[in-house]
């Protein structure tokens, strides 16, 4: 993995101390702390080292993702394999939040069709 690629992810999940923390925060899993990188879209399926397909969580909400099938598509927590990451809007601390190449991400609203609203 791209070093610079993993600093990005890892410094996106930095909260308002400057610690990162998990980017998920499941309610009733999530421990807070940034601890793995997960690829939204499985490396089976074509996910690439980026930085809208990779989020850094806690190894609660790690596994929790892998775990809750259909529910972590619904969140994009997981992305399938024929959608691109980078135009896949997750879950993330409760806000829906589109992840930017340039590390950043944009809190966004999400229908209930998946497109993004304006």
């Amino acid at each position: 993995m791209p070093e610079a690629v993993a600093r990005a992810v890892i410094e996106r999940s930095e909260d308002i101390s400057g610690w990162p923390s998990c980017e998920f925060m499941i309610p009733g899993v999530c421990n807070y702390m940034g601890e793995q990188l997960h690829h939204r879209q499985l490396r089976s399926q074509g996910g690439q080292h980026t930085v809208t397909c990779l989020v850094y969580i806690c190894s609660d909400c790690h596994d929790a993702a892998h775990g809750r099938g259909a529910e972590s598509y619904e969140n994009g927590w997981l992305v399938h394999g024929w959608d691109d990451p980078a135009k896949t809007p997750f879950l993330r601390r409760g806000v829906w939040s589109q992840p930017m190449e340039n590390g950043t991400v944009i809190e966004c609203e999400e229908e209930k069709d998946g497109s993004l609203g304006s």
